[in-house]
């Protein structure tokens, strides 16, 4: 996992050209990576589900940024990320199958943005560092929500322990 994160990060500025598109070879690097960790998970059906759910969740918001681009409160990637954040959370309880959902759905929500753009003319770079941005700080609070979580279930038990402990006594 190490690796392969290090290498989306190598590869963010490398792009593949083709005739209507042009692809971020980190974007590939992750949209393989995610399916290679949902493909671990036992409920491959219900999380490819909850990525084609976050894919039209995410192009929906970026096309609602292309209507209305004035952001009032917080800078773009904040409000995406929270956005997807909260659709995640709801739809996928494992940690790792979060992970997976949110790498997958992103990136082809980014791709399917980017080929419904193209149609009206727009030539666009898929997977650019904006894109990025969005991804890395999603990553962020998914991973702080579940540490907080491992914390408050450590917590508990020691508690649960220590009360055990003087009641034995």
């Amino acid at each position: 996992m190490g690796a392969w994160s290090l290498l989306c990060i190598v590869s963010a500025e490398w792009t593949v050209r083709l005739p209507y598109f042009s692809f971020s070879v980190a974007s590939l690097l992750v949209i393989v990576g995610a399916i290679w960790l949902l493909c671990r998970s036992r409920y491959l059906f219900y999380h490819l589900f909850s990525a084609f759910t976050l894919m039209i969740g995410y192009s929906a918001v970026r096309y609602w940024e292309q209507i209305t681009p004035v952001w009032f409160i917080l800078p773009r990637y904040v409000i995406f990320s929270f956005f997807l954040t909260l659709l995640i959370l709801f739809m996928v309880k494992n940690f790792y199958s979060q992970i997976g959902v949110c790498l997958l759905g992103t990136s082809f929500g980014e791709v399917l943005y980017h080929v419904t753009m193209a149609g009206y003319g727009m030539q666009m770079n898929i997977g650019e560092k904006g894109f990025l941005d969005v991804l890395l700080f999603s990553l962020m609070i998914l991973t702080s929500i579940h540490l907080l979580k491992v914390g408050r279930a450590k917590l508990y038990a020691s508690l649960q322990t220590k009360q055990n402990i003087e009641v034995a006594k």
